[in-house]
């Protein structure tokens, strides 16, 4: 997925100026990517920990 170019329609916030988001250069598409695989390695870390948690937590409640 994080190889795959994505379109997104962007809606701007009531009063918000910006109306088109573009990446400009390579060098921006690269720090956007980095940051990308940084926010989903964490929230993958974060599932890994929680989803253990959950399961013995939904065993306690049917006991």
């Amino acid at each position: 997925m994080l190889g795959q170019n994505i379109q997104y329609d962007y809606e701007p916030c009531e009063g918000d100026s910006v109306e088109i988001i573009t990446v400009h250069d390579d060098t921006t598409q690269t720090l956007l990517e980095q940051e990308g695989r940084r926010c989903v390695t964490t929230i993958q870390k974060d599932v890994k920990v929680r989803r253990p948690q959950c399961k013995m937590g939904c065993k306690l409640h049917e006991s």
